[in-house]
């Protein structure tokens, strides 16, 4: 999707600008893996805004 093009490319530029990638070659692995969270790590955000 858009949205997650956005991101990727927005993490690339920031690799770049931190002289982590020099931007001559992208690989990119699409892999679909399980996601291993625990449900007791989830975390409201209004918590989080609120402890912020």
């Amino acid at each position: 999707t858009k949205a997650f093009q956005t991101f990727f490319e927005r993490i690339v530029i920031q690799c770049a600008d931190a002289g982590l990638v020099q931007g001559r070659k992208l690989f990119m692995d699409s892999s679909d893996i399980q996601a291993d969270a625990s449900n007791n790590s989830v975390v409201n955000t209004k918590d989080i805004k609120r402890y912020l």
